[in-house]
């Protein structure tokens, strides 16, 4: 006891105020309310957004250059607005993404602090020498704590006095059991926290009694503060798909600079060599030219919608796992939940119920009878501490879990308190001891006195003189099924004292023994049978025993034969080396602590795995974290459990983990179709503009007449790259797959988005509509030179032609991405919002393309004129339809070939006929 306080009146409240100043208050520091500003500005760090912010920042610069230097804008030069349109769009859909982002990132904020309590907890103190309810967070270092069954502790304190004291622990060790508590003087002061019988801690509960203890530790200080600082302390993970983007991003990102750098200098070489006037390299304009055809290629070869749609489609994924009853706290989680390989799940109220429910009762002196109309039922009901009684509509539980549950299966066996004191008493009790391991009442009955012994069988057995093997084989087959077992014996009390010994507890009847079980939750067997099935293992971690741990997990499919189960203790033989060769064989560690959870989840991603932490508890807190992705329970979680995780079940239903993994593979699915989809047209704008450089630079070198010579502007490049794939993209996100996401094993963190045949789609398709845009180009560019078409007007008749064969061919593609199968055996249904969104966006091509002034502000030619035949604008609209067509020969042939069940033609049965 501090000097402060021995004087046994606990401090003042001035003494408590200068504390208050001295120490603070005492709460842990909680995540602040997001600033919106910062947020919005946390959305630029990414690496495409910063391409796509120099893109912008280049081509405004380039725009204004030609503003002072070069043109005087007129309805006739549209190549100066549409240069201010090119970093407008850009600088446009960096803004929307951003949006997208800062609306996530606050609505998850809000609704995870919708499920964190509202009601700040009271303390009892005592000051001034009298008893003071006052808010917890005024609880400061020396007072005297006062708590009883049913209270949380605010704070860390030793015992100063107790009485039938018992402690839940279990959001702090993860041990379920209550743990009894004593005054007394530790050992060492490195003693585990499950062991400290004589503190008690912030974030527990009292099961049983009542104890005044003196405050040592508030708020960031106490050993909840001291784990909520480990979590504050881990290093945010980049999940698979930012890896893979930032990849793709940076490839893309180069490959633009080389582009851009060649582009230019083969257009200065070209145009000086092959120019029809005197001043070659000495002419200004040919680098203004070489400038604007490589600032179009390097936007040709960064996709502007990847980081936008791949935004927009995992907030839908949210959105769905939201309707799921999860709440994902940042967008890239339901990524990473789709990329899981190993669910590291705790086992006491993840995936069991954390109610202790009685399995097994018996009654050795007449094994036939029940609780009701046995010894044994009489015994541990006199013996029991636990409270249940009805408060309004709530049914309020007091006590162990399990006293309540030996409590609960009595009351359903006809017991009732007021009628068993009626005709029993209670005369004296020996509290439980967890040296002595068990508890001792004298019990006052019709027919006499009697003392009633329960606790551990091992211990009440050595005190029995009728102990015999079928005792012994009875309480090993209960604990061989991974249950608690408790023992009762009981004798004649023939003394007239009421006054109990512990030398009493000796010379004892054997009567009976009670089996409980903390029942795992329903769904929780098939989730990990679903698990499984995706790929996904699932490894159980928590505080119980180790016999109790492997049962359980026997149970729920996740121990097979072969698999190891690790104590704490032997974890902490085990160096990293060799925890690193035998973690993949390992399927269940019991008896660890929070550092040892730690290590676990470190070991499993040095082994390249991606690591999903469930959890309620504080202790679950600094895995959760470290893990790729935390997973905390929204009911039954503590406040800091949540704030370390990516994701907060709602309904606390292990079920909601796997169908989040379902929908997180989804999206990464429809992300990895997107992304195709786009770059399908930025490989194809690549190819375009550096194949039309070489060859119709030269071909039409005398149409071009010395004037800007492009295949395509930048302003066309990104009409094709957001506004034609805009609608399909989203399309395709809400798409229902044809494919079991849950039957086959998840992507691989090595995986690329290229992978699993992705990169021959990507390039098969690119080639086509390239080839079918220079054609567009060419045949237009023949036919304007039949019609002696010369300079800018030739050059914008065949860009049109190159823009509308693109656009219309990219916009259809999606028809080709959305199934496997020929459209014709599509069902039309299913994929109603993608071949809606494809048309549409063909319109918009089509409608840019042809609308008379409009279509002059992108930089095309106004086909429609009379001055034109109808065959300009007819050639890129069948072009455009080509590539599609023969997309669908191609999976005709690949379905004929490659699946066995569709008929198919035998040409050794083709013979030619013989000649008569």
């Amino acid at each position: 006891m501090s000097e402060n306080n021995k004087n046994s009146q606990g401090l003042t409240t001035a003494e408590a105020k200068t504390r208050n100043q001295t120490y603070g208050l005492n709460v842990l520091k909680k995540t602040k309310k997001p600033n919106v500003f910062l947020v919005f500005l946390s959305q630029f760090k990414d690496a495409m957004v910063i391409l796509l912010l120099i893109a912008a920042v280049v081509s405004l610069g380039i725009a204004i250059y030609n503003v002072s230097k070069n043109y005087v804008i007129t309805r006739e030069q549209n190549e100066v607005v549409a240069l201010f349109i090119s970093p407008f769009v850009i600088f446009l859909v960096v803004f929307l993404n951003s949006l997208i982002g800062t609306y996530q990132s606050l609505k998850s904020y809000k609704a995870v602090k919708s499920l964190e309590k509202n009601n700040e907890l009271k303390a009892k103190v005592y000051r001034d020498g009298k008893i003071q309810v006052i808010p917890s967070s005024e609880v400061t270092v020396g007072d005297f704590l006062i708590v009883e069954a049913g209270d949380y502790i605010s704070a860390d304190a030793k015992i100063l006095k107790c009485y039938d004291f018992s402690v839940v622990e279990s959001s702090l060790t993860g041990e379920s059991n209550s743990v009894f508590k004593r005054v007394g003087k530790l050992a060492s002061e490195n003693i585990p926290l499950g062991d400290r019988f004589n503190q008690i801690f912030s974030g527990t509960y009292v099961s049983k009694g009542r104890a005044l203890a003196e405050v040592y530790a508030i708020g960031e200080n106490t050993q909840l503060g001291k784990i909520s600082q480990m979590i504050k302390n881990q290093k945010e993970l980049l999940t698979p798909l930012q890896k893979k983007l930032i990849h793709l991003s940076k490839i893309f990102g180069y490959a633009g600079v080389a582009l851009f750098l060649l582009t230019a200098i083969l257009h200065v070489l070209l145009s000086a060599l092959f120019s029809n006037d005197s001043l070659g390299f000495k002419n200004p304009k040919i680098y203004s030219d070489a400038f604007l055809i490589g600032i179009s290629l390097a936007v040709a070869a960064v996709p502007e919608g990847l980081v936008t749609f791949s935004t927009v489609l995992l907030a839908i994924g949210v959105s769905r796992v939201t309707k799921n009853k999860a709440i994902i706290r940042n967008l890239p989680s339901i990524e990473v939940l789709g990329s899981t390989t190993v669910i590291c799940s705790d086992k006491t109220g993840t995936m069991t119920q954390n109610k202790m429910q009685v399995v097994g009762f018996y009654d050795f002196t007449n094994p036939a009878a029940t609780a009701d109309k046995s010894m044994v039922g009489v015994g541990f009901f006199a013996t029991n501490t636990a409270t249940i009684r009805q408060e309004g509509d709530k049914l309020v539980e007091i006590g162990d879990p399990t006293e309540i549950g030996i409590l609960k299966y009595l009351t359903n066996h006809k017991f009732s308190q007021e009628m068993f004191w009626r005709s029993y008493s209670k005369l004296s009790t020996l509290e439980f001891d967890s040296e002595r391991k068990m508890m001792s009442v004298l019990l006052q009955s019709p027919s006499g006195r009697s003392l009633i012994v329960k606790g551990a069988p091992d211990v009440i057995l050595k005190r029995s003189l009728n102990a015999n093997r079928s005792h012994y084989e009875k309480i090993e087959e209960f604990i061989s099924k991974g249950y608690r077992v408790l023992a009762l014996a009981y004798k004649k009390w023939e003394s007239p004292s009421t006054q109990l010994s512990v030398q009493d507890e000796n010379n004892l009847t054997f009567l009976g023994l009670v089996a409980l079980y903390d029942p795992p939750r329903e769904e929780v067997a098939s989730s990990i049978l679903s698990a499984k099935n995706a790929g996904v293992k699932t490894i159980m971690i928590t505080g119980d025993h180790i016999g109790t741990a492997v049962s359980i997990a026997k149970n729920l499919g996740i121990y097979q034969t072969g698999d190891l189960a690790v104590s704490g203790a032997e974890l902490a033989s085990w160096d990293d080396k060799y925890l690193d060769s035998v973690i993949n064989n390992v399927s269940v560690f019991a008896r660890v602590n929070p550092s040892d959870k730690l290590r676990i989840v470190s070991s499993l991603q040095r082994q390249n795995q991606v690591v999903a932490m469930t959890g309620d508890g504080i202790n679950d807190a600094p895995a959760l974290k470290k893990a790729n992705i935390g997973i905390a329970m929204g009911q039954a979680g503590t406040d800091v459990a949540k704030e370390a995780s990516g994701v907060v079940l709602a309904d606390d239903n292990y079920k909601t983990i796997v169908n989040s993994i379902r929908i997180g593979r989804e999206t990464f699915d429809r992300i990895k179709l997107v992304i195709t989809n786009l770059l399908v047209s930025s490989i194809a704008e690549v190819i375009i503009i550096l194949l039309g450089l070489f060859i119709y630079r030269f071909a039409f070198n005398r149409q071009i007449d010395g004037n800007e010579f492009i295949i395509l502007s930048a302003t066309q490049l990104l009409i094709v790259n957001l506004l034609a794939h805009g609608l399909p993209a989203i399309a395709l996100g809400i798409v229902k797959q044809e494919e079991n996401v849950m039957l086959r094993k998840p992507y691989k963190t090595t995986d690329t988005i290229f992978s699993n045949g992705t990169f021959i789609v990507l390039l098969r398709q690119s080639l086509i509509i390239a080839f079918y845009s220079l054609l567009a180009y060419g045949v237009v560019g023949l036919f304007a030179i039949i019609n002696d078409l010369k300079g800018k007007e030739f050059v914008r008749l065949c860009s049109s032609a190159a823009f509308l064969t693109l656009g219309i061919s990219s916009s259809l593609n999606t028809l080709n991405l959305m199934t496997k199968k020929n459209l014709v055996f599509a069902n039309f249904n299913r994929y109603k919002w993608a071949i809606l969104a494809s048309l549409s966006s063909f319109l918009i091509v089509v409608f840019l393309g042809f609308t008379p002034y409009l279509s002059e502000w992108i930089g095309n030619a106004n086909v429609l004129s009379e001055n034109y035949t109808a065959l300009y604008g007819l050639i890129p609209l069948i072009f455009g339809f080509i590539p599609l067509f023969w997309e669908e020969i191609h999976k005709l042939f690949d379905q004929w070939w490659k699946d066995p069940s569709i008929a198919r033609p035998d040409f050794k049965k083709f013979k030619l006929a013989k000649k008569k």
